[in-house]
């Protein structure tokens, strides 16, 4: 028989003693790639639950796995991702809800699994589909899981201090959190501390658990909250109904008065049509005026805009001569230098030869939380661009450095990250926009940065933004660079992109070249490898680079299409006019 000291005691508000002989009962929740079922096979100490890195969701059902940890029972129930996008909403709740059934008599804690970095919509909207899964119960029994600590450059409570969102998540779940680094899987002391801190919740709850009766309100609140819905929709419909029924009453009184008077009086309906004729007349007149002043207005409107333009292209043309001249001047006095045999040559495709003194640039595009920043560091080799774990976007204007690779000038612009929430989207666009005056005369290649990981509909976005900034011609001078690296593990860059199409389009609108990063590494032989694609892609190129007349030609498009969804709209306004002036002719 073992000794009171083998068994660590809490006791419940009732005095009850639970003992760690009581199996404990966690349930894994969260949103698509969070590394719930990694985080499970961490507690367990032996991989259960499949998890790899893919780009769409690995668990689609409920699984229960149990171990014995210093004589206590733990169970582990799995359970599917949250904003699957292969199945309906239905189905992910209905096999989310099994849980309960797994974990009978009832789970002893929610853990909410949330992977350190950007704190986005979705995962605001991960917490508030677990308590209308399982009701507002179920707060007292949750706790917050980070993962990925190990990417994670300060303490979780400073990370915590940046953002108000994720205090009041963790607020709602008493303040009770915990730092997972599922990479570490031997490390056994941050599993314990974790049960510690579930055994503590326990104990304030009296050593009670989520029960199946709370379940079952929570199932019954939602049928009755869809009830009431139900309800105040016909009970609308039925008002709508009643008051059409009023309308037509009123309308068709209306025309029988108007019938009689006309019977009764022929004269009378003739002086009433001479004065509808001068007051549609003057109607027309006054119309014509305001479209006249209209006309003239747009048209002045319209160059005072290609006033501001023209002025705008002839600053930027400057500015970009001044830079391509102050170029020529630095790239002459380094051929003046350097001797033709110390040069590595390319040849592009009309013979001429482009050696390695002239310059590299390169502009770093990406969305918020790409790893834009921190490839530029490593392709400099030393840290310039700010590049920190944090809930929200670190660069906020382009900014230039340079640096000297086997003898050839490289320079790396960083831009501001896309979908950055703190700005509108005209602030972005013109925000990124600048890159082109700090790489004049032009960029040789745009490396769109993306993380390995979930490939979400901004990553297909942010393609089509850079598009839209740039114009087409930038597809010619652009590589996907992959960060995060190391999140592949055994798996293969190939196997990776064969998994979505999405990817694969994307590649294939950058000539199919691409590089994997891990930014982590000190390893110079990756930003050589990277260098020698991008002087590939130039060689494609014949040499060449993205111009600032390619950026002109893509600013005319777009207020070419501005100008062509407004004319559409005057004309669809005026149309709806014309309809309404009709039927009032008519009546």
């Amino acid at each position: 028989m073992a000794s009171k000291s083998d068994n660590p005691k809490l006791t419940n508000n009732s005095g009850q003693i639970i003992t760690n002989n009581k199996e404990l009962r966690i349930v894994m929740v969260g949103k698509t790639g969070s590394g719930k079922s990694a985080a499970g096979n961490t507690i367990l100490g032996r991989k259960e639950f499949e998890s790899k890195c893919t780009s769409q969701s690995v668990t689609v059902d409920c699984f229960k796995h149990e171990c014995l940890i210093d004589g206590q029972q733990i169970a582990v129930i799995d359970t599917p991702d949250l904003f699957d996008n292969r199945y309906d909403e239905t189905k992910t709740v209905k096999d989310v809800s099994q849980c309960v059934r797994l974990a009978a008599p009832g789970p002893h804690v929610f853990l909410v699994v949330i992977c350190l970095g950007r704190f986005t919509a979705e995962e605001k909207q991960t917490v508030q589909k677990i308590q209308e899964i399982f009701g507002q119960d179920a707060d007292r029994y949750s706790m917050v899981l980070f993962t990925r600590g190990d990417y994670l450059d300060e303490t979780i409570e400073t990370f915590l201090d940046d953002n108000t969102d994720l205090q009041e998540l963790v607020a709602r779940c008493n303040n009770q959190y915990h730092v997972f680094n599922n990479k570490e899987k031997k490390d056994r002391s941050q599993v314990n501390e974790l049960l510690q801190k579930i055994r503590s919740v326990v104990q304030r709850n009296g050593g009670s658990h989520y029960t199946n009766e709370m379940f079952q309100e929570a199932e019954r609140e939602i049928q009755e909250e869809k009830q009431r819905i139900l309800k105040e929709k016909e009970e609308k419909i039925r008002k709508q109904r009643e008051e059409l029924e009023r309308e037509l009453l009123k309308e068709y009184e209306k025309n029988m008065r108007k019938m009689k008077e006309q019977l009764m009086a022929e004269r009378e309906r003739e002086r009433k049509e001479r004065e509808e004729e001068r007051r549609r007349v003057k109607q027309e007149m006054e119309m014509q005026r305001q479209r006249e002043e209209q006309r003239v207005r747009k048209e002045r409107e319209e160059e005072i805009m290609r006033r501001r333009r023209k002025q705008e292209m002839e600053r930027q043309r400057e500015m970009v001569e001044k830079e391509g001249e102050r170029q020529r001047e630095r790239e002459e006095r380094k051929r003046n230098m350097a001797s033709k045999s110390d040069n590595p040559k390319l040849t592009n495709n009309s013979g001429q030869i482009i050696t390695n003194n002239k310059e590299l640039r390169i502009v770093m595009v990406g969305k918020t939380g790409a790893g834009k920043s921190a490839a530029g560091n490593t392709i400099l080799g030393r840290k310039e661009f700010e590049s920190k774990c944090t809930s929200q976007s670190v660069t906020v204007d382009c900014f230039k450095h340079e640096c000297e690779i086997d003898g050839q000038q490289i320079a790396v612009i960083d831009t501001p990250g896309l979908f950055d929430n703190r700005y509108d989207e005209t602030k972005t666009v013109k925000d990124v926009s600048q890159c082109i005056c700090l790489a004049a005369p032009g960029p040789h290649v745009f490396l769109v940065v993306i993380g390995v990981g979930r490939f979400t509909a901004e990553e297909k976005q942010t393609v089509q933004k850079i598009q839209e900034i740039f114009g087409q011609d930038a597809d010619r001078y652009s590589m996907v660079l992959f960060t995060r690296g190391d999140d592949l593990e055994e798996t293969t860059i190939e196997t990776f992109v064969d998994g979505d199409t999405d990817l694969q389009e994307l590649l294939a609108r950058c000539n199919n070249q691409y590089h994997v990063f891990n930014n982590k590494l000190k390893d110079r032989s990756q930003v050589n490898e990277l260098l020698q694609k991008i002087r590939n892609v130039v060689q494609r190129n014949g040499g060449s680079h993205y111009t600032n007349e390619m950026f002109q030609k893509a600013e005319r498009e777009i207020q070419e299409e501005k100008q062509r969804i407004l004319k559409e709209e005057e004309e669809k306004k005026r149309r709806e006019r014309g309809t309404g002036e009709g039927t009032s002719e008519r009546t």
